[in-house]
């Protein structure tokens, strides 16, 4: 997993990264555990943050890294195997689906909060 998030020079790095990452989160899980007493609120904010991840910023992510860091396209494309216009498509398509990604998780987090505010009753 950390190959994918810092590409090659992640083994050089240690497992320093990674286990930032891993603070950062517990930390954060700590905070919000704290400030939110209902848990159907958590269950909501768990699913519409973790759904998002899954469905649609993981997979363009590691669409996007792998064929960058890999190498992919050169070797392809000197090969005569890849069809360099279907590549690029491809590549805008993963950017479209991380950039609604990120649309959607700050649209179904903030109209979660906002409920739980009571700001549409």
């Amino acid at each position: 997993s950390t190959w994918v998030l810092w590409g090659r020079r992640a083994a050089a790095r240690g497992r320093l990264p990674a286990l930032a990452v891993g603070l950062v989160l517990c930390l954060l899980s700590y905070v919000l555990a704290m400030l939110v007493t209902d848990l159907g609120i958590m269950f909501s904010i768990i699913g519409a943050t973790g759904s998002t991840a899954l469905c649609y910023l993981l997979p363009g992510a590691f669409y996007l890294q792998m064929t960058r860091e890999a190498g992919l396209l050169e070797k392809d494309l000197e090969q005569g195997v890849l069809n360099l216009p279907a590549v690029s498509a491809c590549r805008f398509g993963a950017r479209v689906l991380l950039f609604v990604g990120v649309c959607m998780m700050i649209l179904a987090n903030t109209v979660i909060i906002a409920g739980s505010a009571g700001v549409f009753t």
